[in-house]
């Protein structure tokens, strides 16, 4: 299951974030983890899961936005967890059907439950490299956006859903 949002200002500013990955999400994860031991999102990840191959990170996509240039992005989560004392990260199994059935993930569910926060992953700015902070999904919903380009409000023009 998947939802999303669009927000079009009248200057011609369009944001479209997509936040959920359905029936791929141990695909998706698999995808992240291997990224990040690859070092394709920095040091940080990649020697936390050198140092702690039972760990695991948060794969739910979230809105992002600049703190300097107020550009806006839609990103994974990122943020990093060890297993509680006595929890092991399971194969989980998604579908007989799916090709990555038995695959190793974690459901951002299992994180609250099973799982302690370990670090927040810091995002960056493509366009200008400034820190990126997340903005709840609820303010999305409530308030919209602020236009990167001229500095008004955007409404959320209508939310998109898929399974």
């Amino acid at each position: 299951m998947g939802h999303g949002y669009e927000f079009k200002c009248k200057c011609g500013y369009s944001f479209s974030p997509f936040l959920g990955v359905g029936f791929l999400f141990p695909k998706e994860y698999k995808n992240l983890k291997d990224s990040a031991l690859n070092g394709k999102f920095g040091k940080e990840l990649k020697s936390f899961f050198s140092e702690h191959t039972d760990g695991a990170l948060d794969a739910r996509k979230v809105v992002v936005k600049c703190k300097k240039c107020g550009d806006y992005s839609c990103v994974p989560k990122l943020s990093m967890y060890l297993p509680k004392p006595k929890e092991k990260m399971k194969k989980n199994k998604w579908s007989a059907a799916m090709p990555f059935e038995g695959e190793e993930y974690v459901a951002p569910w299992e994180l609250s439950k099973s799982y302690t926060l370990f670090a927040k992953y810091q995002h960056k700015c493509k366009t200008c490299d400034g820190d990126m902070v997340i903005v709840p999904e609820k303010t999305l919903e409530k308030n919209g956006i602020v236009c990167p380009r001229c500095g008004k409000s955007v409404s959320c023009g209508g939310v998109i859903m898929w399974d």
